[in-house]
């Protein structure tokens, strides 16, 4: 029991059980006495009516627990706040509170300042949550409970679930040379057979580099062809006396696209020779992507003696698809 002395609760009782009264009287002129006095003095010959002193404590203030979650809705297992406040008719300066749902403990001994808390969790599933607050109570401030508050969340399928894009590019297929107009294959100078009464000459050809970057791997055929050889007079021959040959595939390194898995078919002279479009080179589908280069010989027989001198020029197409 605790007892101060700013504060003495009077009550005019008689009917108190387990109270022993307390009698103020005025004492009679001249009297002598001691507070273990009789129960009961007299002024005169009049009894005074007893006065009750309770000292017990006074009753806790009572409270009042609401609680607040946010969101109510949503995916399960996102983050969900719950804050509480607690209020009486004083400050509510201490004591703690517990968050349940249902049966389960989803948040203890959350220390309250100036009356609120607040705790964040990630811990409510999929389904309907039914969640309270309880506060502890103190000396001074009675124990509440409060409202249930209800929430549902998604399935565990909807976990933090993003739409997630990512775009896988359509790729190309190139082939090329280091050749062009200004820098042609010279063939150099054709050697008379006069066995055969005719003009051969022939050059290595390199470099002829494929990249295969498309989607799917879709492999590739390639192919080339030439226009008709021709000169600054006006002489000209066809160009199936041309053709490529002793071709091969070389690795490139880094590249997961195989050179020993191109395969490479030669083009002899003759007809149609490189008349018209003849494959060279083929990469079966289902294999991976990459970079090959391809070298062999381009050569030139068979062109009759009949023609004039001079330096004949014709155009290579290379393609792949």
């Amino acid at each position: 029991m605790r007892v101060t002395t700013s504060v003495v609760a009077v009550a005019i009782s008689t009917a108190l059980a387990g109270l022993a009264p307390l009698v103020v009287a005025a004492p009679a002129a001249g009297a002598v006495g001691t507070a273990s006095a009789a129960r009961v003095a007299t002024v005169g010959t009049s009894p005074q009516r007893p006065v009750d002193l309770d000292l017990r404590p006074a009753r806790p203030g009572v409270t009042r627990t609401s609680l607040t979650v946010t969101p109510r809705t949503g995916p399960a297992y996102q983050s969900v706040t719950l804050s509480v406040a607690v209020a009486a008719s004083a400050p509510v300066t201490g004591g703690t509170v517990t968050i349940t749902d249902g049966t389960s403990l989803v948040a203890s001994s959350i220390a309250l300042d100036h009356g609120v808390a607040s705790v964040t969790t990630n811990a409510l599933g999929a389904g309907t949550h039914l969640l309270v607050a309880v506060y502890s109570g103190t000396s001074d401030a009675s124990p509440s409970s409060s409202a249930p508050v209800s929430a549902a969340y998604g399935g565990e399928d909807s976990v933090g679930a993003q739409s997630v894009v990512v775009t896988i590019p359509s790729g190309s297929l190139t082939i090329t040379t280091p050749y062009a107009a200004g820098r042609p294959v010279d063939l150099g100078r054709a050697d008379l057979d006069q066995s055969t009464s005719t003009y051969a000459a022939g050059a290595r050809i390199d470099r002829i580099v494929i990249t295969d970057t498309r989607s799917g791997n879709q492999g590739f055929t390639a192919s080339v062809s030439a226009s008709r050889f021709v000169s600054s007079d006006g002489g000209s021959f066809a160009a199936s006396r041309a053709g490529l040959v002793d071709l091969a595939a070389d690795q490139v390194p880094g590249n997961a696209l195989r050179a020993s898995l191109v395969q490479v078919v030669d083009t002899r002279p003759g007809a149609p020779g490189l008349g018209s479009s003849r494959v060279f080179a083929r990469y079966p589908a289902g294999l991976s992507l990459g970079t090959v280069r391809i070298h062999g010989t381009l050569a030139v027989t068979g062109v009759p003696s009949s023609i004039t001198s001079g330096r004949y020029v014709a155009r290579l197409t290379f393609t792949a698809i």
